[in-house]
């Protein structure tokens, strides 16, 4: 038997025709709006249910999304395994508001797609799950100087004698600053 094991190819199962293989289906989730308060504690799951290509197979799952009407899908997050992922609020308005360009303040409609892909076969999508995404710009860091000439060395930063001060931004995980 551990030889015969060994010869198992999940491509030889018998699977489903292409008309016939159910697409994932998104969950519904709430409309997506980031604010400064929440843009760095929380997290956003999204779930869908299993693709089903008639036979037991590991699939490559990825969230993709569009603006309604475009015909290129551009990819959130790739290389999932199950049905669930949890992205950040900071990584999830980063995307949306730099990578697709959705402006500040201004709540946009967009298309969420799950992609599933096993092997060689064709991508299969769910059915698109709008939501309506409202992005923020993260507070920039407020720099304050008090006149003189800067002089920064390791002596007046680490005893709070430099003349000036800042805040830092509101979050700063690599995102946005």
């Amino acid at each position: 038997i551990g030889m015969l094991a060994g010869c198992y190819k999940p491509e030889l199962e018998i699977m489903a025709a292409p008309e016939d293989v159910v697409p994932p289906t998104i969950e519904a989730f709430n409309d997506l709006v980031f604010t400064l308060d929440n843009v760095a504690e929380k997290t956003t799951n999204l779930n869908w249910s299993p693709v089903d290509y008639g036979a037991r197979v590991e699939i490559d799952y990825a969230i993709e999304v569009c603006l309604p009407g475009a015909e290129k899908k551009i990819e959130l997050s790739k290389g999932i395994h199950k049905t669930t992922t949890e992205l950040t609020n900071a990584e999830l308005n980063a995307f949306f508001r730099y990578t697709m360009g959705i402006p500040a303040a201004q709540a946009t409609e967009v298309e969420f797609y799950v992609s599933a892909k096993f092997l060689n076969y064709e991508k299969v999508y769910s059915a698109p799950r709008k939501v309506s995404v409202t992005t923020v710009d993260p507070q920039a860091p407020v720099l304050s100087y008090t006149g003189g000439a800067i002089e920064i060395n390791a002596e007046n930063v680490a005893g709070g004698k430099a003349p000036f001060s800042w805040t830092p931004a509101v979050y700063s995980n690599n995102i946005a600053m």
